[in-house]
C-alpha cells in the first residue's frame, strides 16, 4: 500500500474503534471511504483493503474491551424465577363456592463464592401465616392491595467431591429428599436444618444413592424438646439408553422426634389428638416410592410413558397408619419448550395417621390426612418456558361421603 495511506487508514481506524461497540455507525465508514476513492485519493482497491483492515482491527479491540466492562463476580451469579397465574374454582358440600384468582412469583439468586462452595436465595410471593409454607400463592384481593413478599430460601451448598453433597439453612427439598409425588410433601414446602447426598456407580447405568438429614420443626427458648425430623433414604436410579428406559426406587425413614403430645403450626387437626390438643401418636413413618419408564412405547407417537406409586405406614398406631398413591404419566418427561405436552393421573388414599397433617398437598383437600382423591392433570407448552396446566381433583375423606370436594385450577406459568 503506498505510504500516503497510511495516515487515511490510521482515521479509518481510529473512528471504527470509537464507533465499534455501535453497529448503527458502521455505514458511516463506508461511506467516509467512498468519499475518498471519488476524490481520487483512493484507489477501490485500496479502499477495500483499507476496509477489511478496519473492521478487523475493529472487531480484535472490541474482543479485547469487553470483558473488561463486566466484574468478576457478575460471571458467578445466576438469576432464575418463574411467574404463574391461575384461576381457581372450589366446591364443597355444605360450605359456599370459592372462586379466586391467584398470582406466584419466584425469584432466586446464587452465587459460588469460591469452588466446590454455592450460596443461594430466594423470594416468593405469599401471605405471612402459619400455612404459607405450603403455598406462596397470592389471592388477588382488598383492592388493589400491595402483595406479601417472603424469604422463600436462604442455602449454602458444598460439594467437596462428585459423590457428596451437602446443604445447609432453609433449602429446596427435592434434590435431598426424593418422592415421585405430593403424596407426603408439598411441592412448596423448603425445609429447614442441614442435609447430605451421596452418590456410587453400583454398576454400568445403575447408581446408588443415600439421602439424609436433620430437619427443624420447631424451636422455643424455653423448651429444650423441640420437635425435629431426622431421615434416611437409600434408593437405587438407573438409565438404559438402548432401551429407552429409566427407573428409580427409594425408601425413607422418617423419625419426626417430640412430636407426640405436641401441637404443630399449620396443624388441620386431621391427625389424633390427646385431651391436651397435642398429637396422640408417635410418627416414625416407613415409605416406599418407585418410578418407572419408557420412552416411545410400542412406537406409539408418545414421547415417554411412567407409572409411579408410593406407599407409607406409621407403625406406632394400630389402625388409620396407611397411605398410598398410584400415578401415570403420559407425554414428555417434563414440559419445558413449544408443543410439548404431559397428561397425568393419580388416585391417592393417605389415612388419618400415616403422617403428619402438616406436610401433604395443600390443594388436595386442604393437605389434610384422612382423604382419598383423584387428581387429572394437563400440561402444554406455548413457547420456551411458558406452558398451560389443567388441574382437577376430586376428593373425600377416607371414612366419610358426605363431604367431596372438587376443585378446578387453570394456570398460566412464565419461567426465566
Amino acid at each position: 500500500m503506498n505510504s500516503k495511506k497510511w495516515p487515511i487508514l490510521g482515521l479509518c481506524l481510529g473512528v471504527a474503534l470509537l464507533v465499534a461497540s455501535s453497529t448503527s455507525f458502521a455505514g458511516e465508514i463506508d461511506i467516509l471511504v467512498d468519499k475518498l476513492v471519488e476524490k481520487g485519493i483512493l484507489t477501490r482497491s485500496d479502499a477495500t483493503e483499507i476496509l477489511s483492515e478496519t473492521r478487523q482491527e475493529a472487531a480484535r479491540q472490541a474482543k479485547q474491551v469487553a470483558p473488561s466492562d463486566v466484574p468478576k463476580w457478575v460471571n458467578k451469579i445466576k438469576l432464575k424465577g418463574d411467574l404463574r397465574l391461575r384461576y381457581e374454582h372450589k366446591e364443597k358440600r355444605g360450605v359456599n363456592d370459592i372462586e379466586r384468582g391467584r398470582v406466584r412469583y419466584r425469584l432466586g439468586i446464587e452465587s459460588k463464592i469460591v469452588d466446590k462452595v454455592t450460596v443461594g436465595a430466594g423470594l416468593a410471593s405469599g401471605s405471612d401465616s402459619s400455612t404459607s409454607a405450603r403455598s406462596t400463592n397470592q389471592d388477588l384481593q382488598d383492592v388493589f392491595s400491595t402483595k406479601s413478599i417472603n424469604l422463600d430460601y436462604a442455602y449454602f451448598e458444598y460439594e467437596p467431591y462428585e459423590w457428596m453433597s451437602m446443604v445447609g439453612g432453609k433449602f429446596k427439598r427435592k434434590k435431598y429428599l426424593w418422592a415421585p409425588s405430593d403424596l407426603l410433601w408439598d411441592g412448596d414446602i423448603n425445609p429447614e436444618g442441614v442435609s447430605f447426598q451421596f452418590k456410587h456407580e453400583l454398576v454400568d447405568n445403575v447408581q446408588g444413592f443415600a439421602n439424609t438429614g436433620f430437619w427443624i420443626l420447631d424451636e422455643s427458648t424455653g423448651d429444650t424438646s423441640d420437635p425435629y425430623l431426622a431421615y434416611i433414604q437409600p434408593g437405587v436410579k438407573a438409565k438404559f439408553s438402548d432401551l429407552g428406559a429409566d427407573a428409580k426406587v427409594a425408601v425413607t425413614y422418617y423419625d419426626f422426634g417430640n412430636v407426640k403430645g405436641a401441637t404443630l403450626d399449620g396443624a388441620l387437626g386431621d391427625n389424633s389428638t390427646d385431651s391436651g390438643g397435642g398429637l396422640a401418636f408417635r410418627y416414625n413413618p416407613i415409605a416406599v416410592a418407585a418410578e418407572v419408564g419408557i420412552e416411545e412405547p410400542f412406537d406409539l407417537p408418545v414421547p415417554r410413558v411412567a407409572a409411579f406409586g408410593e406407599f407409607v405406614h406409621n407403625p406406632d398406631p394400630d389402625d388409620e397408619n396407611n397411605g398410598w398413591l398410584l400415578g401415570l404419566k403420559l407425554g414428555d418427561k417434563k414440559v419445558k419448550d413449544k408443543n410439548q405436552w404431559q397428561l397425568k393421573y393419580i388416585f391417592a388414599r393417605l389415612e388419618k395417621d400415616a403422617f403428619l397433617d402438616v406436610l401433604p398437598d395443600a390443594d388436595r383437600y386442604s393437605g389434610g390426612t384422612d382423604i382419598v382423591s383423584h387428581e387429572g392433570i394437563i400440561q402444554f407448552g406455548l413457547n420456551k418456558n411458558i406452558m398451560v396446566e389443567f388441574d382437577y381433583y376430586h376428593s373425600n375423606r377416607v371414612n366419610a361421603a358426605s363431604a367431596p370436594e372438587n376443585v378446578f385450577q387453570t394456570s398460566a406459568n412464565f419461567k426465566f
